[in-house]
């Protein structure tokens, strides 16, 4: 990638497990090399788009509730003879809760951008 004006190019000495290792935890903070190097230079600590272990578990519980979800429209599906009219009722509550969710994904995902987004003016 070509230099902007007035930039300078700085080169690192690492040897190949540093040089791994440093590409893994920019990546990591979703950073370039060259992007989390001088993060680090400058005395900055890099933060990962989703800092907050708790973040994640939500994530983790809401993608686990679609994935349920799923697997009950997918047998339903697959084999409707088994169901009764009562149970029809049963999967249109499914697809309810599935739209639920995914509203429920979309605004947690949301809410962890704006605090990395608000991390990042600090």
């Amino acid at each position: 990638m070509p230099l902007k004006p007035g930039n300078k190019l700085m080169s690192v000495v690492a040897s190949p497990d540093e040089k791994a290792a440093i590409e893994a935890n920019a990546e990591a903070a979703s950073m370039s090399v060259s992007q989390f190097l001088r993060t680090l230079g400058l005395g900055y600590e890099p933060r990962g788009l989703v800092q907050d272990k708790a973040d994640l578990a939500t994530l983790v519980q809401i993608h686990g509730d679609q994935g349920r979800l799923g697997g009950l429209l997918k047998m339903w599906l697959t084999d409707r003879q088994k169901f009764t009219s009562t149970q029809e009722v049963t999967i249109h509550k499914v697809l309810e809760d599935i739209e639920v969710t995914q509203k429920k994904l979309v605004e947690a995902m949301d809410a962890i951008l704006a605090k990395a987004k608000g991390r990042g003016r600090q």
